[in-house]
């Protein structure tokens, strides 16, 4: 350990930092999760993401999340400031804070036009911020389907191993950045080296234990719990190496390899890695005096970045967050970031935090989902009523329909394969239940807004009728029934047999003189 942190120390001190900047105008990134007194992590309660993630305009779109982490001043608020311009150029910005307009070349915009950097080796970044402006795009190709509408977050985290952080504080920093992400990088100098595979290493085995605690639930698959992750190679000094010859170096297939069974546990927790090297700014760029200037950035590192940005963030690359299989929403994601409070602040094993966040999140989105088809279909049955010539539904007639809907989303629920297995689905599946009670509830309202509508505008449409046209109704209602009458005797004579029976002779005798006459 003595070692490791002896050549973390070197890192420290070589990395490139940067003057304390601020964003431009009032927009600043906001923290999500902050360090307590007692060298812990909280959630930061109605911060401005939860209120982004929720609002119309964003809260039913699915989210990509994009992270770098790293070692305490690495760079990492700086490559995150150059995902920042390149997306303002390519996609839609939603912002309750700028009016989204920026130049068009993105990697000429000043690169301290972002999250905070500092020259500062204590690290400027406290904990995880995200950026508040919001990048969306409505036809995102993901897997086989296209047509997604999608919003992207760039979220930057505390730098690792700082001298008064312990290993614990480094690992939940790590985990909550790869449970946030889809897409998450991990910036290293020089070279992957033992260390960083160490560190990895300690995170997967705390990923692969909880999957096997997971795993005893009948899950589907604890394979890969999380998404892409790519090494950030700084300053490095192999640059023509292919990225397939940089990975092969890292995860060798040679069986001699001491380290394989450790390379093969970290490969198990991500679907994708992927590596990109990159090489020094450039020797106009001064730790003290850079001001963000990219005229004085090295072009060779503007070209290695630009393939890097490019291949993570272009439309076609975009990774869209998931949990077990399902596609997160914002308003999850919202609910996702929120829920871990309780769970971390307790002292307790990192995988067993691993189990019980990702469980929840998993059925809390199975849980929204179904809630969400109750109401779907409940709304097509109105939908359908409505041009009925009665449209409304009479109370038992929408009680059935509700218990039928009620009982398809339950199932439905029920035979979903859920993070976690009962322990963690039964209290889901009570809310889930209680919660298409409360929605029927709204559901009679609405049905009993549209009965009175509808009375109402028969009770106006009759008192506009002036004399004439209400006696030409009569006449019409009379001729109806007249006519209903006689169909009715034609095709059932034995009527007409009944009353001449039941006639009296004074009558009878009128009848057949009519009868003769004609």
């Amino acid at each position: 350990m003595k070692a490791i942190a002896g050549i973390l120390f070197v890192f420290v001190t070589v990395g490139v930092s940067f003057p304390t900047t601020t964003a431009q105008g009032n927009i600043e990134a906001v923290q999500i999760v902050e360090p307590t007194k007692t060298h812990s992590l909280q959630y930061v309660k109605d911060n401005k993401l939860e209120e982004i993630l929720n609002s119309d305009e964003i809260k039913d779109r699915y989210v990509a999340v994009v992270s770098i982490v790293g070692l305490v001043q690495s760079g990492k608020s700086f490559m995150l400031n150059l995902f920042l311009n390149y997306l303002r150029e390519t996609y839609q910005i939603f912002s309750r804070f700028t009016n989204g307009t920026y130049d068009t070349d993105w990697m000429n915009m000043n690169v301290t036009n972002g999250f905070k950097t500092a020259q500062n080796r204590n690290g400027t970044t406290k904990g995880i911020w995200a950026w508040p402006e919001i990048f969306i795009h409505d036809n995102i190709t993901y897997g086989s389907e296209s047509g997604n509408k999608v919003a992207i977050i760039l979220l930057d985290t505390e730098g690792l191993f700082h001298i008064d952080t312990n290993l614990r504080h480094n690992t939940v920093i790590f985990a909550l950045s790869t449970m946030f992400s889809s897409m998450q990088g991990y910036n290293v100098f020089k070279d992957v080296n033992s260390d960083t595979m160490q560190f990895l290493d300690i995170f997967s085995m705390y990923t692969v234990y909880g999957s096997s605690l997971m795993a005893t639930q009948s899950i589907q698959s604890t394979e890969n719990p999380f998404q892409d992750f790519y090494f950030i190679v700084r300053d490095s000094d192999h640059l023509d190496e292919s990225e397939s010859v940089i990975l092969k170096r890292i995860f060798p297939d040679d069986g001699n390899d001491q380290n394989r069974e450790m390379k093969e546990r970290i490969k198990s927790v991500f679907k994708k890695i992927r590596a990109f090297q990159i090489p020094h700014l450039g020797g106009n760029v001064s730790r003290v005096t850079f001001n963000g200037d990219a005229a004085l950035i090295d072009q060779r590192f503007k070209d290695k970045v630009a393939t890097v940005v490019t291949d993570v963030l272009a439309p076609e690359s975009i990774v869209i967050k998931e949990i077990n299989g399902e596609r997160v929403k914002a308003k999850d994601l919202a609910h996702f970031l929120k829920s871990f409070t309780d769970i971390v602040e307790n002292n307790v094993t990192i995988a067993t935090t691993l189990v019980e966040v990702l469980a929840n999140a998993s059925n809390w989105m199975v849980y929204a989902n179904y809630v969400e088809h109750y109401d779907d279909l409940m709304r097509s049955n109105f939908n359908t009523v409505r041009n009925t010539s009665r449209p409304y539904f009479k109370p038992d007639e929408l009680h059935q329909i509700h218990l039928e809907n009620k009982n398809a989303s339950m199932c439905q629920f029920k035979n979903r394969i859920k993070l976690g297995g009962e322990k963690f689905a039964s209290p889901f599946e009570k809310m889930l239940n209680d919660t298409i009670d409360e929605h029927f509830i709204n559901f009679c309202d609405t049905n009993d807004k549209m009965r009175l509508e509808f009375l109402r505008e028969r009770n106006v449409s009759l008192s506009k009728l002036d004399g004439k046209q209400l006696w030409i109704l009569v006449g019409l209602v009379v001729a109806v029934a007249f006519f209903a009458g006689v169909q009715t005797l034609r095709k059932k004579p034995e009527c007409l047999s009944r009353c001449r029976n039941a006639q009296t002779p004074n009558q009878m005798k009128a009848v057949t003189e009519i009868t003769t006459k004609a």
